[in-house]
């Protein structure tokens, strides 16, 4: 997806993150949005393989996890328990930043990712 927004020009600005739209804990599913984030530009092109979405900042717990990303849902869990041990209100849709490409190959122990689950303000 990288090359189709370089190409259309544009300029991309850090690594490439998944957001949790939908965590269904009770049938192990889930639904999400992959993307880049990109540098704020005033004509952005428009195509039918691009979709452009602004993550607004939130207030958040943070975990780094080292492994396959294919089991980052570990850190998931992790910050749920996190958040319910100190009396933490969060919203259940992680979001990810993958820091390693995974195509690269290497060691999947020195792949890292932030995780990030939103605080819910009461």
């Amino acid at each position: 997806m990288w090359y189709l927004l370089l190409k259309n020009g544009v300029e991309l600005n850090g690594p490439p993150m998944l957001e949790l739209t939908e965590w269904n804990r009770s049938k192990d599913s889930i639904s999400y949005n992959f993307g880049y984030p990109i540098l704020p530009q005033q004509n952005l092109p428009t195509t039918t393989e691009i979709q452009y979405k602004k993550l607004e900042t939130t207030k958040g717990i943070k975990a780094i996890y080292n492994g396959n990303y294919i089991t980052s849902d570990r850190a998931w869990y992790a910050l749920l328990r996190y958040a319910k041990t100190n009396g933490l209100n969060v919203a259940p849709n992680p979001i990810e930043i993958f820091y390693n490409n995974p195509d690269m190959g290497g060691n999947s122990l020195n792949w890292k990712t932030e995780v990030y689950l939103p605080l819910i303000d009461e």
